[in-house]
C-alpha cells in the first residue's frame, strides 16, 4: 500500500516509457532544493524516487506498444517494473478506479 493506505498503479506510456530502462532514471536530477538524500549528502535521482514509491507499495506498469516501438527487450528494463500490457487493459483498469491522475 502507498501513502493512506490507497492502492497505487503508475502506467507509463509514450515517453515516460523511457524512465524504465535501466539506467536512464538514474542519470535525472531533479531541479528541487529539497531532492536530498536523508543524510542530506547526495541529491536524489529520479530512479531514488522511484524506488521509494516500490517500497511504499506502489505497483509500476508499461504500455506494451511503448516498449516495442522503443524497441526494449526485457532484460534493458528495471527490476521494479510489475509488468507490461496494451494500452487498452489501462482503459480498463482507469474506469475501475476511484481516481485517474494523468500527467
Amino acid at each position: 500500500m502507498a501513502a493512506n493506505e490507497a492502492e497505487v498503479d503508475v502506467f507509463f506510456n509514450m515517453d515516460g516509457t523511457r524512465l524504465l530502462k535501466k539506467g536512464v532514471a538514474e542519470r535525472i536530477i531533479p531541479g528541487e532544493p529539497n531532492c536530498l538524500s536523508l543524510n542530506g549528502k547526495k541529491l536524489k535521482t529520479v530512479y531514488d524516487f522511484m524506488r521509494d514509491a516500490k517500497q511504499a507499495g506502489v505497483r509500476f506498469y508499461s504500455c506494451k506498444q511503448a516498449i516495442d516501438s522503443l524497441g526494449y527487450k526485457p532484460e534493458d528494463l528495471i527490476p521494479e517494473l510489475d509488468g507490461v500490457f496494451p494500452a487498452s487493459e489501462f482503459a480498463l483498469r482507469a474506469m475501475e478506479a476511484d481516481k485517474v491522475l494523468t500527467f
